[in-house]
């Protein structure tokens, strides 16, 4: 299916354009700079023309529109009357939907903008309600934090999502290109069983978690699909997606807080202080931390009497001190924050300082569990090169790119080098197993 927006193209052979086999059109036009003869002929022809569908927005609606709505209906093209916020989700959007219906159109077409990821739910409860409606609607959310509204639509029942045919050939915020949805979210298998698996952290664009998880649910045929959650407020989160959920990873900043939400966790997650890994099992939620396990089987088997120098104050800082201190290592921990340092420190018994004073201090292994060198600013490296030795251990936490540049100054230096990708590899397949387990056992 195709949308045709006319204020968007010149020049259209509609007669040829609608010569078959081709597949159904969506006619419409948004530019409210056209008058209203012209939008009345434009539609009368696409009508006379055998379009499938013509779109008309709320907004636009005269007495003569609501003829043409007649129109359509005594030539067999489909009516989609829709309502537009470019601006918010408001709350009233069943009485919105109730006052589109008046027209009785075939469907109902409800597009807000998303600045919370809690807007979705509104879609989703709004697609619950009125799922047995003789008008049939579509609903979704635009911009970033709306994106899991398209990917969702067949779980909670939206008759049309929209898509673009090109990355950049977005008409709207938020809209994913087609082969995107159908090659890595597996949109055609999605039903009103599939289980909801998903990124929750803020920044999550350069995730490789929605290709990774989805393409072993693909290949495994489990009914599930894994998402991006672009989050700004754990505890609001939680308290709306729960119901919804089987699964989650957790990326910063919630890898610390989200453990307050949570009815058990792992002995490694109370040691470490920070998790990655929620499963949702009779209504109860359970946390684990595999980038702990990941990095623990990735490491040499003895760094006993060795010094690691963890460079951040976060939750990967968390797994990566308990990591080296399970391997008998002696830790430094090296923050820009000298309290979060000294609070950390002081939680595992190890010794912190400033990380400018790293040139000072001698270590045989280094590992950044900082963003710095992440995807887009890939020039930038947490540590000055000179400090870097040959025979000396180097991990980064960082997997985009899949070599930073931290990582190429330790190449160069003779080091031996852990890739984040690695990292990210290993905790994923460890994460995979409890969604695994976690599906089956629903």
């Amino acid at each position: 299916m195709i949308e045709l927006r006319v204020d968007k193209v010149y020049d259209i052979d509609l007669k040829n354009l609608l010569v078959h086999p081709r597949p159904k059109i969506i006619y419409t036009l948004r530019d409210k700079s056209i008058g209203e003869n012209e939008r009345l002929n434009l539609f009368t022809s696409a009508i006379d023309s055998k379009v499938d569908f013509i779109d008309i927005d709320i907004e636009m609606l005269t007495a003569n529109m609501q003829k043409l709505i007649k129109y359509a209906k005594e030539k067999n093209t489909k009516v989609i009357l829709s309502y537009h916020n470019f601006e918010k989700t408001p709350d009233e959007l069943p009485k919105i939907y109730n006052k589109l219906k008046l027209y009785s159109p075939d469907y109902i077409k409800i597009a807000c903008y998303a600045n919370d990821i809690g807007d979705n739910i509104k879609i989703f409860k709004l697609l619950k309600q009125k799922k047995n409606e003789t008008s049939k609607l579509i609903a979704f959310c635009m911009g970033e934090k709306g994106e899991i509204s398209r990917i969702l639509s067949p779980k909670f029942g939206s008759a049309i999502t929209y898509a673009s045919l090109k990355p950049e050939l977005e008409t709207a915020e938020g809209q994913i290109p087609v082969q995107q949805l159908e090659s890595v979210y597996n949109y055609h298998q999605i039903n009103p069983d599939t289980k909801i698996f998903g990124l929750v952290g803020n920044p999550v664009k350069q995730s490789q978690g929605i290709y990774t998880h989805n393409r072993v649910f693909k290949y495994n045929r489990l009914n599930a699909v894994y998402v991006n959650f672009l989050v700004d407020k754990f505890p609001k989160f939680i308290k709306e997606y729960k119901p919804i959920i089987t699964g989650l990873s957790i990326t910063k900043p919630f890898k610390e807080v989200a453990i307050k939400f949570l009815d058990e966790i792992s002995e490694e997650v109370k040691e470490i202080g920070a998790v990655n890994t929620i499963i949702k099992k009779n209504n109860k939620l359970f946390g684990y931390n595999t980038d702990a396990m990941a990095l623990m089987s990735l490491l040499p088997e003895n760094l006993s009497r060795k010094t690691v120098a963890v460079l951040g104050t976060g939750g990967a800082a968390r797994s990566a001190i308990y990591s080296a201190i399970k391997k008998k290592a002696n830790v430094i921990v090296f923050g820009r924050d000298q309290i979060k340092a000294k609070n950390l420190a002081k939680h595992f018994g190890c010794e912190y300082d400033k990380l400018s004073n790293i040139p000072n201090h001698k270590f045989k292994v280094l590992i950044n569990a900082t963003s710095v060198g992440m995807m887009p600013d890939y020039t930038d490296s947490p540590v000055d090169e000179k400090i870097l030795k040959q025979g000396m251990l180097v991990v980064d936490f960082v997997y985009n790119p899949a070599i930073t540049r931290l990582l190429i100054f330790a190449k160069s230096k003779g080091c031996d080098i852990i890739k984040g990708l690695d990292i990210f590899k290993k905790q994923a397949s460890l994460q995979r197993n409890f969604f695994r387990r976690a599906i089956l056992d629903e």
